[in-house]
């Protein structure tokens, strides 16, 4: 009974020291991490996700459930992972990396990843349209996918005996793909005009004009070049209904910008 008792606790001894030790290789490797090093000389403790053709994906290894990062292969020199190998990156053309399992002393990354993950950019627009009149200037705000924006300028009568208006415009911009946005304003969107008349009773009136005022809705594009100071061109098109006077009418915008911000 004894023999039977020990042989017991030594097959359980067993097991325990088995299952502590798959316990110990998985730690092992949930808490090992990627290398990537920079041709800057920077490196960045990483956990790599993807390797394309011109890029790689990666998430902070402090951070494994944060952002998706992204790094041209023209900015990397390296990567080395956890067992040892590593994938070095001779040039910007290079397809595919260059596979060693030569080992190398991995050091800990001091550095932030130099991609940004938010972008912010201050507009400053010259143009004609919705958002400024027959001719004025607009500001925007953009941070990340979302633009706050306004716009102001004159707005002349088409008519002889009407009057000129000063043209407001302000609301905001989604930016779903690159720099394509879906906009949504309110403010002048055109002008209504009565003549002057004389009715059969002999009673004259004087011609009447008054601004409109609106919500436009309108699908854009901004074409940029530069890094942190850059020159663009916007454009773009939609509609627009008038609340006073049931108006509907083509919207569209044309201006040259000059922007400033995190590209």
């Amino acid at each position: 009974m004894k023999r039977l008792f020990f042989l017991n606790l030594e097959s359980i001894t067993q097991k325990i020291f088995l299952l502590f030790a798959i316990f110990c290789i998985s730690a092992t490797g949930a808490f090992a991490q990627d290398v990537i090093i920079l041709k800057n000389g920077n490196d960045i403790q990483a956990i790599v996700s993807e390797i394309g053709t011109d890029e790689i994906k990666y998430k902070r290894f402090d951070n494994p459930d944060g952002p998706t990062y992204t790094l041209k292969k023209g900015e990397i020199f390296m990567i080395m992972y956890p067992n040892g190998s590593r994938d070095v990156f001779a040039d910007a053309s290079t397809s595919a990396p260059v596979e060693t399992n030569a080992r190398l002393p991995q050091t800990p990354a001091t550095t932030e990843p130099t991609s940004n993950p938010y972008k912010f950019r201050f507009y400053q627009s010259i143009g004609s349209g919705h958002s400024y009149g027959l001719i004025g200037t607009s500001l925007e705000i953009r941070f990340n996918q979302f633009g706050l924006h306004g716009g102001v300028g004159m707005l002349p009568s088409r008519y002889e005996d009407g009057e000129d208006w000063v043209s407001w415009s302000a609301g905001g911009k989604w930016y779903f793909w690159k720099n394509m946005y879906t906009s949504t304003m309110i403010g002048v969107i055109g002008e209504y005009y009565e003549p002057a008349y004389r009715d059969r009773y002999g009673y004259q009136y004087y011609a009447y004009s008054d601004p409109i005022i609106g919500v436009t809705e309108m699908i854009g594009y901004n074409w940029s070049w530069g890094r942190n100071v850059r020159f663009g061109v916007n454009a773009g098109l939609g509609f627009a209904y008038g609340f006073d006077y049931d108006l509907f009418t083509i919207a569209y915008d044309v201006g040259v910008s000059i922007s400033f911000g995190t590209k």
